[in-house]
Parts: C-alpha cells; sequence; structure tokens
C-alpha cells in the first residue's frame, strides 16, 4: 500500500550494529584502549600480540571475546606468579571505561524508535552478534524498553571448568531482558542469507509487505533484503569499513582470511542499489509511513 507517495509499512525489521549504533567506534574504543595497557604491561609488541589474540578470536568466534587475557599465551609470562587476570587488571578496566564512555545512539535512534512505538508498529532487530554481548548494549542503551523482538546467534561456549554462576555477580535475572523477547538465528546461518529474514517474518506471522529492513551493508544487509522480497533501506551513516579503526578490528577479528578477502572484494563493487538510502536513522519517518501493527505475532 501506498499514502501520498510513501510505501506503508506497519513492521521494522533493523540491523543493529552501526545502523543503531556506531558499533565499530565502540569497539575500537574499548579495544584499543585494552590493547595499550597489554602491551604496556607485558612488554609485546603489536607483531606478537595481535596475531595470538586473532587466534583466540577465531576460536570463541566473536571479535568480544570476554575470556580473551584468560587464553593468550604470550601474556602469561609477564604475570609470573601473579594471576593473569589480576596481572591484566588495569587492562580489563580501560576496556570497561572505554566501552561505557562510547557506548551511545547514532543520532536520532531513540527517538524515531519512540515514536514508532506510540504508532504501535512492530519493532524488531536482528544482529550477527552473540547473544551476551548483543543483550548487554540493549540493557545498557535502554533498547530493551522499545524492540519487541530480538534475533541473533546464542553464545560462544565458557572456558573448560567454567559455569554461568562462575562469572555472575547478580541473579540470573540480571542478566536477562525485561521486556524485548529475543530469539535465536540457526547456528551457522549468517547474513546476507535471504532465509534468515524470511524465516524471521514467518516466525512471527509477517508478511513480505508489511516489513522494512534497515541496515548499513549494502552486499550483506541490502542484498538478502532484496533477494527476500522486503523493502529496505540503507544505513549510509554506518559505513566503517574505510575507517582506521576497521583496520585495527581487520588484524584481530574472528573472520577467516577467505572472509576478510571477500569483504575486500565486495566493498568495491556497486552493483547492490538500495531502495533507499538513509543519511540518519530518523529519514525511516520521511520515506515511510508507518502504521499500527495488527497482526498477532507468534
Amino acid at each position: 500500500m501506498v499514502v501520498q507517495g510513501k510505501p506503508v509499512r506497519s513492521v521494522l525489521i533493523s540491523d543493529v550494529d552501526n545502523t543503531l549504533f556506531d558499533w565499530v567506534q565502540i569497539w575500537h574504543a574499548a579495544f584499543s584502549s585494552m590493547l595499550e595497557e597489554l602491551l604496556r604491561l607485558s612488554g609485546l609488541d603489536e607483531a606478537t600480540l595481535l596475531p595470538e589474540i586473532r587466534a583466540v578470536h577465531q576460536r570463541a568466534g566473536t571479535s568480544e571475546y570476554a575470556f580473551l587475557i584468560g587464553e593468550v599465551e604470550a601474556l602469561r609470562p609477564a604475570a609470573g606468579d601473579t594471576p593473569v587476570l589480576d596481572f591484566y587488571a588495569p587492562a580489563i578496566e580501560a576496556y570497561r571505561t572505554a566501552r561505557q564512555q562510547a557506548l551511545e545512539f547514532y543520532p536520532g535512534v531513540e527517538q524515531t524508535l519512540k515514536a514508532l512505538r506510540q504508532r504501535g508498529t512492530l519493532i524488531v532487530c536482528y544482529t550477527e552478534s552473540l547473544a551476551y554481548y548483543s543483550q548487554y548494549r540493549f540493557r545498557k542503551l535502554g533498547l530493551d524498553h522499545l524492540v519487541d523482538y530480538l534475533y541473533s546467534p546464542g553464545d560462544h561456549d565458557l572456558p573448560d571448568g567454567m559455569s554461568r554462576e562462575d562469572i555472575r555477580f547478580h541473579e540470573a535475572a540480571h542478566y536477562e531482558l525485561e521486556r524485548t523477547q529475543h530469539r535465536f538465528t540457526p547456528p551457522g546461518e549468517l547474513k546476507p542469507n535471504p532465509d534468515i529474514l524470511s524465516s524471521i517474518l514467518r516466525d512471527l506471522g509477517v508478511r513480505h509487505d508489511q516489513a522494512i529492513y534497515v541496515g548499513d551493508s549494502a552486499h550483506k544487509d541490502i542484498w538478502m533484503a532484496q533477494r527476500a522480497g522486503v523493502l529496505d533501506a540503507q544505513a549510509l551513516y554506518g559505513a566503517a569499513q574505510h575507517r582506521e579503526a576497521y583496520a585495527l578490528l581487520r588484524q584481530v577479528s574472528h573472520w577467516s582470511d577467505d572472509d576478510v578477502e571477500r569483504e575486500r572484494l565486495l566493498i568495491g563493487k556497486d552493483h547492490v542499489l538500495p531502495t533507499y538510502r538513509l543519511n540518519g536513522f530518523a529519514d525511516l519517518l520521511d520515506i515511510v509511513e508507518f502504521t499500527a501493527f495488527e497482526g498477532v505475532p507468534v
């Protein structure tokens, strides 16, 4: 349906990282602050430490691995008889402080989501970040009270011999989302597989013509939405691949060499053209007539 030249949609499905907030900048602020302390305390150089960090990230399947310091063997000698996490406590604190300072929405995101909630629009998020890290950001940013459904992969395994109770300082409910329903995508299924987006629609009982999908990557988000038959809009403001912060991410990423090379080649291609282009998240309200979702999500 079109009203006054604008498509009518009652469901927003949004990418999260670099669409709602600058994940690359948040990651870089936290990781580079930690890295500086690790180099200082260990006496290692980047050429030695970064490859070991990447190896751990690849085993864990994430570049946000919370147990990184305890699993990088090169960091152990400098600690001597001191427990590794105690010796590198300044690095851990540097990471947490920088992450907290950098964690914020892009301009207009919070206000736009609130406006959509007032209209009764169903708000869904889909991210490739693992469950624990996604939930942390949802809680800290207040997305838990703005988003109806979050879809993400599950979590990585904990280190051998460790349980969730060993690492939690609060009751289990503290770490869970209060309002947003968190559902999980199939293991190993990633963007730009259009079947994931179609399965999210089926899971919620949403027709393709009721939804619009927003994401920052033309070759992952937009390609996926178009192949799934869902109206698309690209968050141009989220582009990060050409920034210095992204270069460091590539050096320590959990992505394989093939993944990094594939992305590098895709960046230079222009064959994916978005239906709409957003210079800010709030532009959504100018290009789409959002209405109340009258279905009943499953």
